[in-house]
């Protein structure tokens, strides 16, 4: 990367390759996209455009870095104002706390930006939902970058923002599967938790931990 201009549309970049990229505001990081796969071509420079649900954010000042996700390192950095320009940027929700854009682009209060008190209620959490599995019928098991942040980093993922587990199913056909996953599902209801299904074999237990 050896170029970078920041304005109320996007971010334009002059730079080759197809990697990840962390967007900082300050020392916080709000967002990440791959240079290629999530930007668009636009006079040589690669753009990628401001996501909807983070605008309205974007008055004031504000120095703008790219750095590498993997050792943190800053690969550039610019000022920018943006918006009506008055005061300074600042990515919080009603309470002032740091928000960020997770793996699917959907602002939240991210795991890195919480201290680790604010972390304990979600890894109890985890643990009931795993026991909550076990009863149902299912041998699961931590998954994902659940999995991966706790053998690269023995923590979750800072920018993350969910827990992922997962299960070996018993059947083989799709159907079967799906249909396992069905019963799953009302398994877990009749226990009592909020489930949301969001695929025909993917599905979401909602558990409110902490304050969060």
């Amino acid at each position: 990367i050896s170029a970078l201009a920041v304005d109320d549309d996007g971010l334009r970049i002059a730079g080759r390759g197809d990697f990840a990229v962390n967007v900082v505001f300050g020392e916080q990081r709000v967002l990440s996209f791959w240079l290629e796969r999530d930007t668009v071509e636009r006079d040589g420079d690669r753009f990628f455009a401001w996501p909807a649900q983070l605008r309205r954010f974007l008055n004031g000042a504000v120095t703008v870095s790219l750095r590498s996700p993997v050792d943190g390192s800053t690969w550039i950095s610019t000022d920018a104002v943006l918006g009506h320009g008055q005061g300074a940027v600042a990515v919080v929700d009603a309470q002032g706390r740091p928000l960020g854009m997770d793996k699917s682009m959907k602002l939240h209060r991210l795991f890195g930006d919480s201290d680790r008190a604010a972390m304990e209620p979600l890894a109890d959490a985890l643990d009931d939902v795993i026991a909550a599995l076990e009863r149902a019928g299912v041998q699961p098991f931590v998954a994902y970058g659940t999995l991966l942040g706790a053998v690269r980093d023995g923590d979750f993922i800072g920018h993350d923002s969910d827990a992922d587990i997962g299960y070996v199913s018993q059947h083989a056909h799709p159907v079967d599967a799906i249909l396992e996953s069905f019963g799953l599902q009302r398994r877990l209801l009749a226990m009592g938790y909020r489930v949301q299904r969001y695929s025909g074999l993917g599905l979401k237990v909602l558990v409110r931990e902490g304050e969060s």
